[in-house]
């Protein structure tokens, strides 16, 4: 009866472990698919924002600067959403934030009719969209390891 017990339990342990495994790897496919379509948005907008820029009358110091505005103000947000998102301990509500308010402030773009606004729309999405950039590998380590990076973080 006592060996019974023991192999019950033993083969109750390895199916919650194939189960766990078995999430992880639907969580990281999720996870790498919204990555996946949001970096495509990104993509495909991005281009057209020079020549937005351009038809609303700016320079092409302004369009130059739309790029490097971006860019730094990202770099500088990114440390305090890092440190919110170590302090709570929770990833995902940021990269959500992230991606929703990209997507919100790609839609504030259409209502900016000088290039000033255009480029004040570009910088606070760089603010908001940088809560994302390092919380997706954050969450694929704390589920998958450091030492398992080198094989799957290419998907992320």
């Amino acid at each position: 009866m006592k060996r019974e017990q023991s192999l019950l339990q033993i083969i109750k342990e390895r199916a919650a472990k194939i189960s766990i495994r078995k999430r992880k790897k639907r969580n990281l496919l999720l996870l790498a698919i919204s990555m996946f379509l949001a970096n495509v948005s990104w993509g495909i907008a991005y281009p057209y924002l020079g020549v937005y820029m351009k038809a609303l009358g700016g320079s092409l110091f302004l369009v130059g600067l739309l790029s490097v505005a971006f860019n730094l103000t990202s770099s500088i947000a990114q440390y305090p959403f890092g440190y919110l998102s170590d302090k709570t301990g929770r990833r995902k509500p940021f990269i959500a934030f992230g991606i929703f308010s990209s997507g919100i402030a790609y839609l504030f773009v259409i209502f900016a009719t000088t290039p000033s606004a255009l480029l004040g729309i570009r910088i606070l999405q760089g603010v908001l969209s940088s809560s994302i950039f390092s919380r997706p590998y954050c969450l694929y380590y704390r589920a998958f390891g450091y030492g398992k990076g080198g094989f799957n973080i290419w998907v992320l």
